[in-house]
This record gives C-alpha cells, structure tokens and sequence, in this order.
C-alpha cells in the first residue's frame, strides 16, 4: 500500500533518533488532561525538543476502486477527503482504503441509512453535490468538528490534528488522510460530551442541522443592500446611545469593550457585590 505523511529517518545503524528515549508503553508521556489545550501544537513542538514527543501515525493507504468500495460498505464508516482522492475506514478493519475514483461513482455510499463519521460535514456535501452526488435524507454525519464545537464552544476551529493529539495521544499530519483515527476519536468525543450533559445538543441540533444549513448555503437569499445600510446604520445609533447612557451611570467615559475598564466601573467605582466561586 501506500504511507501518508513521513516517518523518522533511521541512522546507519538501522535506529531511529529518539526511539531509546521514547520507548514505553503508548500513550505513556501524554497528558491526562481530555479538554482541548488552545496551544497544542506548541505543546507537540516543545514535546519533541526535547525528545519526548507523542508517537508520529501515519496510515497505510490501501487502492480501492469505486466497484470493491460498494462491496465492502457498511451503515458506519468515517470519511476523510484529501488530495487526489477519498480516504475510508470501516469498523473492525485496520486497514485504510483510498479511491482516485470520482464521487459520482460510488454515489451509492451517500444514501440509504448511513452514518459517515467526518471532519466538516459541510465541506464535504458541497463538494459532493457539485460533483453530482446528492446526499440522501437517512444519511447522518457524524462530524467531528461539531462535536468538538460542543466541547468547547469558544475554540473555534483548531483542527483535526490537535483532537488526534489530545484526545488520541498521538501526532498526525494535517494532510494525511487518517480516516481509522476518526473512527477512533469518534466515540471518544461523544463519551466525553456526554459527561458534560451536552449529547442532546449535539444529537438534536447540532447534527441535524448540518444538511439544513447546507442547503441554505447554496441556495442562500436575496437582501436589500439599501435596507441592509439603513438598518446598520440605526444599530450603530442606538449603539451609541447606549454608550452613553451607560456612561452616565457610571459617572465617566471609558472603554466598555474592555472588561479590564469594566470591571473597574462595576467593582470598584459602583462597588456591586463580588460573587467568589466555591472550589469543587
């Protein structure tokens, strides 16, 4: 088959740089810590400077045509675009399997009911449908992105690699087309957003939604540039307004988009009650 990403280089000897130092069970330096750090690839870098990084995965990449792919397909499977092809992964299997083939030819995938665990469902249903695959309503995607949305709402969008690091422990190329690690980082996730209480969210809105917007997406609608204009500019007046009202009150200008500047007016100047939070 064929290796995504690269592997470190063995000396003369046959040995890898490093490996003596890394030796151990899998998973063994990696932090216990399941949220999602912002700094994760920092934390990867500084890993390997000093000779204890995560394991490097890349997969083996197994050719497929469009005609064994169908035979070999399941209700669940993950997904995984990338250049020149599709990345895919089936339950019970280890191997990774990787079609050149259009879409258009293994449309089949893509109806029925069907649960295709992924990276940015969105991306993928444009793709598909502007390469004549249209995604059936039993279809469900499982995406991965989303789920870490509902982990943690305010991360933005940080990328596959630092959930296969966090979670998964291991260090995976941006390009490589890991479809087994997302069959893997799948339920992981999902036990973890259910610990939080939060797998309704992402069940009943989140998923659901996907197609939904998708659609609305292409489709999108028609606005009224002239109204649009008036209407920001009334926001950008009662804005104003407000600013000063709340200035007013708090006997002086300063810089209410600052929560340094506001909490000073709010704790200190008003002198409104500090609420301290109890340690669990």
């Amino acid at each position: 088959g064929l290796r995504a990403g690269s592997a470190p280089s063995a000396d003369a000897g046959g040995k890898v740089p490093g490996a003596e130092k890394n030796a151990g069970k899998p998973g063994e330096n990696a932090a216990k810590d399941t949220r999602i750090p912002a700094n994760t690839s920092a934390k990867i870098a500084e890993n390997i400077s000093h000779g204890d990084a995560l394991p490097v995965s890349s997969p083996i990449l197994k050719p497929i045509t469009a005609t064994e792919l169908l035979k070999k397909v399941t209700k669940r499977f993950a997904l995984m675009q990338s250049a020149g092809g599709f990345a895919f992964a089936f339950d019970g299997e280890e191997d990774v399997f990787f079609t050149e083939d259009a879409p258009v030819k293994f449309a089949a995938l893509f109806d029925g009911e069907r649960e295709i665990v992924c990276y940015d469902a969105k991306k993928l249903w444009h793709f598909l449908d502007k390469n004549g695959v249209k995604v059936g309503g039993r279809v469900k995607f499982l995406d991965l992105m989303l789920y870490a949305y509902v982990l943690n709402p305010g991360s933005g969008n940080s990328g596959l690699a630092p959930l296969i690091s966090a979670f998964l422990h291991e260090v995976t190329d941006v390009d490589d087309p890991c479809a087994d690690k997302l069959l893997k980082l799948e339920p992981v996730l999902r036990k973890k957003i259910k610990e939080d209480g939060e797998e309704k969210v992402l069940d009943e809105l989140e998923l659901p939604l996907i197609p939904i917007l998708a659609e609305v997406e292409k489709t999108g609608f028609r606005i009224s540039v002239a109204h649009m204009k008036e209407f920001g500019d009334a926001l950008g007046e009662l804005a104003k307004e407000l600013a000063g009202r709340i200035c007013f009150q708090a006997g002086g200008e300063f810089n209410i988009n600052s929560p340094k500047q506001l909490g000073e007016v709010l704790f200190e100047r008003l002198g409104l009650p500090v609420k301290k939070k109890k340690s669990k």
